[in-house]
């Protein structure tokens, strides 16, 4: 008898032994990848402080911006939506804390059952019985987890959850970027507006010295007629303004979740953001940026069912069991003779599926290939976008820089050209392209002004700011 025990033992031990390496621990590529990666930068910073640790009440000062960002942050669409996504995620993770436990059932019964009169044994009783059997039972089912599968979807579902909530403070992140990118564009808009307001009253004021002149011979009907025209195209151009500042008003309020509405707001020339920008940032601090981390968690969780799915080649034990009490008369259901018991344990291992377990493999494979690339996707994005809003703060800065200049300059040019004609010694064409360069280059400014601001927002989101 106690060599029969052996045997099947020994025969467990041959089922369980080529599996003892069947799941590996997962280990993160994100350092093997940044170390492959790099900036368009030759000067690295002195500390590895990022942007994105400040939070976004402390990059921006402006107390109606902020208002407007934590509306955004608490009604705007796509971060409900994630929200809720995140909900579904954490509903399946406790499913699946729930999942690795016994699955115990309570089973109260009653059983009815009647013979026919028209059978063999019928016939011998001779009357239809009637037995009524009670019962109140506890019923549990228990996978043992030898080989790590249903830990391993544990961890598929908590890496899920994860890369939900990685998600959804991606889509803060771009949300906060895209208010405070919008906000700057309108207040841009507005500055732009009053800029073409008081070139409208000048070259008003210039059509009426203008046909002073000519009654003095000192211009003509041309002169006084290319006036007018310049005015008509300011006047053109006042009204695109006023269309982009109702426009970005309904966009920000589309961002706060919100009908269309006039919208308030500072001014553009008093508005800075509060942080110091630095001429490099360390490769690795990318990986703290929500989206990069969505990515590698949607990694883990292929990695994961790609173990699963290696755990379905070998035997699963299971523990199944049920107790309670039965009886036929209800008064004597919870007496000790009432008590029953049985546990079964078994092994089951695939052999007939064989084929659809390796296609689940290869599937599952070529899954978590896909996920990988597409971390590295997530990396290489984010390396450009970094390096895409540093080139840009620089060059918008220099550009605004210029720009001030060239404005000033043409605006003396346009004096000059003035006090010519007033004493018959210039030409008005002089004026008037002095003129319409000399607002080109200070719409050009408040242009190269919002550029400046919308490249750090975007530094900030683009290092993983926003969602904090």
């Amino acid at each position: 008898m106690k060599t029969k025990y052996y045997a099947f033992f020994f025969a467990l031990s041959l089922l369980f032994l080529p599996a003892c390496k069947v799941l590996t621990p997962y280990h993160t590529p994100s350092e093997k990848l940044t170390k492959a990666l790099k900036y368009r930068l030759d000067v690295a910073p002195a500390d590895s402080t990022s942007l994105a640790d400040f939070s976004w009440k402390e990059i921006f000062a402006d107390t109606l911006l902020q208002a407007y960002i934590s509306k955004a942050l608490s009604e705007n669409i796509d971060v409900r939506i994630a929200l809720k996504n995140m909900e579904i995620a954490e509903a399946y993770l406790q499913q699946a804390n729930v999942n690795i436990a016994p699955t115990v059932a309570l089973n109260p019964t009653i059983t009815y059952s009647t013979s026919s009169l028209n059978t063999q044994f019928g016939q011998l009783i001779g009357e239809r019985r009637h037995l009524f059997q009670y019962g109140v039972g506890l019923q549990m089912n228990w996978e043992i987890d030898i080989w790590g599968k249903l830990l391993s979807e544990r961890k598929a579902v908590a890496a899920d959850y994860m890369r939900s909530v990685a998600g959804q403070q991606a889509v803060a992140s771009q949300v906060v970027a895209s208010l405070a990118t919008a906000y700057f564009q309108l207040m841009a808009y507005d500055e732009q507006r009053d800029i073409l307001l008081q070139n409208i009253d000048y070259r008003a004021q210039y059509i009426t010295t203008s046909k002073a002149l000519k009654e003095a011979g000192l211009l003509t009907e041309v002169a006084v007629k290319q006036a007018e025209a310049q005015l008509l195209n300011v006047k053109s151009r006042l009204l695109t303004t006023d269309y982009l500042i109702k426009t970005q008003e309904n966009y920000l309020h589309l961002l706060m979740g919100e009908s269309p509405d006039t919208l308030l707001r500072s001014k553009l020339s008093q508005t800075e953001i509060s942080a110091n920008i630095q001429t490099a940032y360390p490769i690795q601090l990318l990986a703290n940026r929500p989206d990069v981390r969505a990515a590698e968690f949607e990694l883990i969780k292929a990695f994961e069912l790609t173990n699963v799915a290696q755990a379905q080649f070998y035997p699963s034990l299971t523990i199944t069991g049920s107790t309670g009490l039965q009886s036929i008369d209800l008064d004597k259901l919870f007496s000790l003779h009432s008590i029953f018991a049985n546990i079964v344990g078994g092994l089951t291992q695939p052999i007939f599926n064989q084929k659809r377990i390796r296609s689940n493999l290869a599937v599952r494979k070529s899954s978590e290939e896909i996920a990988y690339l597409n971390f590295r996707k997530s990396l290489l994005t984010a390396t450009q976008e970094v390096s895409n809003a540093l080139a840009a703060f620089e060059t918008q800065s220099n550009i605004a820089a210029l720009k001030q200049r060239e404005y000033e300059t043409f605006a003396l040019a346009t004096q000059f050209s003035e006090d010519l004609v007033n004493n018959g010694l210039g030409n008005y064409l002089d004026i008037i392209l002095a003129n319409e360069r000399a607002l080109n280059a200070q719409l050009e400014y408040i242009q190269a002004r919002y550029a400046q601001l919308s490249a750090q927002v975007q530094l900030y989101r683009a290092l993983g700011g926003g969602w904090r």
